[in-house]
């Protein structure tokens, strides 16, 4: 008697404060985003140490560790590229979108290219791509056009 009575009154109280009982699954469910969500700040977190390691470190240029990574830098690099791609799945599926947390300079790192040997090289930067010559608006052409 006491249970019904106890149930009765948080069915009041949760219908007075407008929300429905939760099912046992809902709550699982809530609890596995939950979950997630944390999991997904912790890789943040992660991501953001191994890249300020590598290329913001101030004790050793970036080409200097990855030459000491030897032939574990493609598997280094490999591990981090799938990182970003679980980071960015991770985000989704918790409802938030990690590309906002890593910012930038996070995501868009120098180029490495992997070399057969399990080795890594920095690639020099892609040069700017020239800027075509910029076609009048259609407003400064209709003005030429009345002169």
């Amino acid at each position: 008697m006491k249970n019904t009575a106890l149930l009765i009154l948080c069915l009041l109280a949760s219908n007075l404060l407008g929300q429905l009982p939760v099912t046992p699954a809902q709550e699982t469910a809530d609890n596995l985003i939950l979950v997630t969500r944390s999991e997904l700040l912790q890789r943040i977190a992660l991501h953001k140490s191994l890249a300020d390691g590598l290329w913001n470190n101030p004790a050793s240029k970036p080409e200097e560790i990855i030459a000491a990574m030897g032939t574990r830098a493609g598997d280094f690099f490999k591990v981090y590229n799938e990182n970003v791609r679980y980071l960015i799945n991770l985000g989704h599926l918790a409802g938030r979108n990690p590309t906002a947390s890593l910012r930038g300079e996070y995501l868009n790192l120098p180029r490495v290219k992997l070399n057969p040997d399990g080795t890594a090289t920095m690639l020099p930067p892609e040069a700017p791509k020239p800027m075509s010559a910029a076609k009048p608006s259609s407003a400064k052409a209709a003005a030429k056009k009345a002169k």
